[in-house]
C-alpha cells in the first residue's frame, strides 16, 4: 500500500499480491476513483505499540501483512513468534558481525556482497 501493489485480474488494487481478493484489504481499482490505503501509509515500526520498542523493528516494519493477517487476524500486528525470530536475525548478525576480520570485511566488499556507507558512521546504511 506504501511503495508495492498487487492488482488482480480484474483491476482491483491491493496492498500485496498475496490479498488480492481479500475485501477488507481492496485499496481501490485500476478504472479509477480515489484509493483507500490510509492504513498501510505508517511505517508499523513506529507506528505499531508491538513494534516501536523493539531493537529489531528496522529490519521487519512489522512484518508481512498477510502473514500478520494469517497469524493474529491484522495485518498490522506481528506474530510473537515472528518477532522472537527477528529479534534472534539481529542478535546473531551482530555476533557475526562483531567477528569479522579485516580480511573478512575485505572479501565481503571485493565481491560485492556490502559496500561502504557513505559516512563511517552511517552503520545502519
Amino acid at each position: 500500500g506504501r511503495n508495492y501493489v498487487g492488482v488482480s485480474s480484474t483491476g482491483d488494487i491491493y496492498a500485496c499480491h498475496r490479498l488480492v481478493g481479500t475485501e477488507d484489504h481492496r485499496l481501490g481499482s485500476v478504472r479509477g476513483g480515489e484509493l483507500r490505503r490510509e492504513q498501510y501509509v505508517s511505517n508499523a515500526a513506529v507506528a505499531n505499540d508491538v513494534c516501536r520498542g523493539c531493537f529489531g523493528k528496522h529490519v521487519c516494519s512489522g512484518g508481512c501483512y498477510h502473514d500478520n493477517l494469517g497469524a493474529t487476524g491484522s495485518a498490522h500486528n506481528p506474530s510473537a513468534e515472528m518477532c522472537g525470530r527477528i529479534r534472534r536475525l539481529v542478535e546473531l548478525a551482530a555476533q557475526i558481525a562483531v567477528r569479522l576480520s579485516d580480511d573478512d570485511r575485505r572479501f565481503l566488499r571485493d565481491e560485492g556482497m556490502v559496500t561502504l556507507p557513505a559516512c563511517a558512521l552511517d552503520i545502519f546504511d
